[in-house]
Formats: structure tokens, C-alpha cells, sequence
């Protein structure tokens, strides 16, 4: 176990001894049982969310990454709040909830954080979904800048130049594809292939593919 998971596990071991110790100070009520409970099930979903994200996968977006184990914190927080409220104002007799309703707002708060991590999860798995399909669509660019990389480190001194606005050209230009740019993908990835085989004149080949480049970039701008 590694020492954020150490602490982690030190820090909710902590925090339940110290609700133990309010639970046998205090007088025994409905209202302080409720609030032990309910303190100790978010210590305990906090560390078990906590320490799942103390240690981030590589890759993982910033919902599951950060946005999940702070709203376990603040869930937290905010029913030990509730609760510390209720029973000072209870033990002072400034004024007293009854139990029915304690555990009816602790309910509630349970409710919503459950409904807000749902909502996290589905946000999760639809950037995760959004991820795939850019990534798909940039695939094939990245694969077309690797080999006109591979042409540009071959290349003779005479033809180096006119390879190298090529690779600039693809480098800078936008890599998410469209439908509709089908077909222009596949007249500059045959004549990158073509250039690759030093099929015909080369500084003629980079000029075409250089025009395909503009033509696409201009398209691309369009179905944004």
C-alpha cells in the first residue's frame, strides 16, 4: 500500500475515533445515533473514493480523476456540518429537531449525493465515448505525419525543402477527419504513397499534395 493510501486509511481511522468520542461524551439521543451513523458511512465511501483516486490511472479524465473524491469531501463535510449544527442547537435548547426528520435530511443528502455521483459517472463515459471518436477520426492524420516524416529524413537536399512545407503543412493542419473529407484524405494519402515510392517529380507531387492540404483545410472549416 502505498503511503497516500497509508494516510488515507490513517486519516478515517482518525476521524471515526473522534466520532466515538463525541458519541460517549454526549448524552445518548436519536439525533447524535443518526448522526454518528451517517458521520461514519461518508468517512468511510470518502476514503474508499479517495483512495481508488490517490493513485490516477494514467489517462483518466478529470471527472473520475479530481470531481469524484471531492464531492465525496464535500458530501462529508457537509453532513458532519448539518449534523454538528442540529446537536449543539439541540444540547443547548435553542431548538430541537426530532429524529424523524434528522434522518429524513441525512436520507435526502445521501439521495442527492448518490444522483450527483450517477451523473458523474455518465459524464465520465460520454467524454470517455467523445475521446474514442476524435481520437478514431485523428488516427489516420497522425499516421499520414509520421510517414511524410519518414519521407522528409530520406529525403536528398534537392527535394528536402519542398518535403518539408509538406510535413509543416499536415503538422498544422487540423487531424479531426469528416465524412465528407473522405474522399480528399485518400487523394493526399495516395499521393504521400506515391511520393514515398519517388514516383514522378517530386517537387510537383509536394505542390499537389500541398494543394489537397489547403483544399482540405478550407473544408474543414466548413463542417466545424
Amino acid at each position: 500500500m502505498s503511503r497516500n493510501k497509508l494516510r488515507i486509511v490513517a486519516g478515517c481511522a482518525a476521524g471515526i475515533a473522534l466520532l466515538t468520542g463525541f458519541l460517549f461524551l454526549l448524552q445518548i439521543s436519536g439525533l447524535l445515533v443518526t448522526a454518528y451513523i451517517s458521520g461514519v458511512w461518508w468517512i468511510v465511501v470518502s476514503g474508499i473514493v479517495l483512495m481508488r483516486f490517490a493513485e490516477p490511472e494514467k489517462g483518466e479524465i478529470f471527472v473520475t480523476r479530481s470531481a469524484m473524491p471531492l464531492n465525496a469531501v464535500y458530501y462529508l463535510a457537509g453532513s458532519l456540518l448539518f449534523s454538528a449544527v442540529i446537536i449543539t442547537a439541540s444540547e443547548v435548547s435553542v431548538w430541537r429537531m426530532s429524529t424523524a426528520w434528522f434522518v429524513f435530511v441525512h436520507f435526502f443528502i445521501l439521495v442527492l449525493a448518490v444522483w450527483h455521483f450517477l451523473v458523474l459517472h455518465a459524464a465520465k463515459e460520454e467524454i470517455e465515448q467523445v475521446e474514442k471518436k476524435v481520437n478514431g477520426k485523428v488516427r489516420e492524420w497522425k499516421i499520414l505525419s509520421a510517414e511524410i516524416k519518414k519521407i522528409l529524413d530520406r529525403a536528398n537536399d534537392d527535394d528536402r525543402q519542398a518535403v518539408l512545407k509538406v510535413y509543416e503543412a499536415i503538422c498544422y493542419s487540423d487531424p479531426v477527419s469528416h465524412p465528407e473529407l473522405n474522399e480528399i484524405n485518400e487523394a493526399i494519402k495516395d499521393n504521400i504513397h506515391r511520393l514515398s515510392e519517388c514516383e514522378g517529380d517530386v517537387s510537383a507531387l509536394c505542390q499537389e499534395i500541398l494543394l489537397l492540404i489547403r483544399q482540405r483545410n478550407e473544408m474543414c472549416k466548413l463542417y466545424k
